[in-house]
């Protein structure tokens, strides 16, 4: 899920300047993370040489959990703070949902115009119910149809946004 985000490396600095798609910027808090792991000189002396990969292994494995709470965390809070957020009132995940996600998030779309639908990312779960609500959709002709309605408009909106880009060069 993550590769598809745009990266970039904060060389120096104490402030992160983020501009969104709509051209809102925002102010993004840097945070640390750490994880700490220590080995005597005595347990040192005895650890093989695989046992003191494990425990470096074990502290990556720490941290990029930390890194995947973290990043969950912001990416809630920016949906939440957006109103990107849909949500099911406790019932099971249906058509209308997905519609209604479809509807509220950004779609780019690729060179030949086929849309690039956004990730979902659920617990385990409850995956087959995002899978068979896609199932219905593709069933129901009058679902069909509404996502097809949506992606046409979704189409026009992302060719506004490519027109208005500002290419440098």
């Amino acid at each position: 899920v993550f590769e598809e985000v745009p990266k970039f490396c904060l060389h120096q600095g104490k402030r992160l300047i983020i501009v969104r798609a709509d051209g809102v910027e925002g102010e993004a808090e840097i945070k640390q993370l750490r994880v700490e792991s220590s080995i005597s000189r005595d347990e040192y002396d005895t650890l093989s040489p695989h046992e003191l990969a494990q425990r470096v292994t074990q502290a990556g494995i720490e941290m990029g959990r930390k890194q995947l709470e973290l990043a969950y965390a912001e990416i809630n809070q920016a949906v939440t703070a957006t109103g990107n957020v849909v949500a099911t009132g406790g019932k099971p995940v249906g058509p209308e949902h997905i519609l209604q996600v479809l509807e509220t998030v950004q779609i780019d779309f690729d060179q030949k115009g086929r849309p690039k639908f956004p990730t979902i990312v659920a617990h385990p779960d409850s995956m087959p119910q995002f899978k068979e609500a896609v199932e219905a959709i593709e069933r129901n002709a009058d679902l069909r149809t509404r996502c097809d309605r949506i992606i046409c408009a979704k189409k026009e909106e992302w060719r506004a946004r490519e027109s208005n880009r500002k290419l440098v060069g």
